[in-house]
């Protein structure tokens, strides 16, 4: 993720968020906190919002989400040498 799209690409995420309130479809919010922690993790936060995607999808049975967050946290552990998100 370019650096300098950061900020656009937070502000998109807080009107998809909005809009999932608002129409009350919540089954892409996994998807969302996803991108989210991807765009955290390029500002080099922990790893908290993944970690609340992957249960938030998990328990949703939104499958293919819950993987690509697993795939996200093992990325953003310390030493594992990958510094490529999923």
């Amino acid at each position: 993720m370019r650096s300098g799209r950061l900020d656009e690409a937070a502000a998109a995420l807080d009107r998809a968020g909005s809009a999932l309130g608002t129409h009350g479809r919540r089954y892409a919010e996994g998807l969302l906190l996803l991108l989210r922690a991807r765009v955290l993790q390029a500002h080099g936060e922990p790893a908290a919002t993944a970690e609340r995607a992957l249960a938030l999808s998990t328990e949703r049975a939104a499958h293919f989400f819950a993987h690509r967050a697993k795939a996200l946290l093992t990325c953003m552990k310390p030493g594992n040498g990958t510094t490529r998100s999923p």
